[in-house]
């Protein structure tokens, strides 16, 4: 059975109503500036405040973990990695907060991946050995000698 039209409506073929002709245009326009994306005013802004928000993270995720506020530290790091994912700094300061936290594979995993995006920085191979001798240690600690 053919779709019945009446005016800018039309049955669909489960008999609800298209308004598409009555809205078409005001639809369209939307449609574009969603495939458009961003303005550049928007994308500059939504730029700037990212950065200012890895600002913030570069500098509270490692006091929190001076402060000892290591669950908090690594909430914070977490969010700097996420945000920065190519910032050796970042994974150093998740790694640092997780080998704090006891959670030492991850620890290493982080240290590992800081070293990968800075070789040249030796303090990571530093913390890398501390991972892995607490990694040996915890699991003595577990299983006995």
């Amino acid at each position: 059975m053919a779709p019945q039209t009446h005016g800018a409506h039309s049955a669909d073929f489960d008999g609800t109503l298209d308004n598409s002709h009555a809205h078409g245009v005001a639809d369209r326009e939307q449609d574009n500036r969603a495939d458009q994306g961003p303005s550049d005013a928007e994308f500059s802004a939504m730029m700037a405040a990212r950065r200012a928000r890895i600002d913030i993270l570069k500098g509270e995720g490692p006091r929190m973990l001076r402060a000892g506020n290591v669950r908090r530290a690594l909430e914070l790091c977490r969010a700097w990695v996420d945000l920065d994912l190519a910032n050796a700094q970042a994974w150093s300061c998740l790694g640092h907060a997780q080998q704090a936290a006891g959670e030492y594979q991850e620890a290493l995993n982080a240290f590992r991946k800081a070293r990968q995006h800075n070789p040249s920085d030796r303090s990571l191979d530093v913390s890398i050995q501390q991972a892995e001798r607490s990694i040996v240690a915890d699991f003595q600690r577990r299983y006995g000698r």
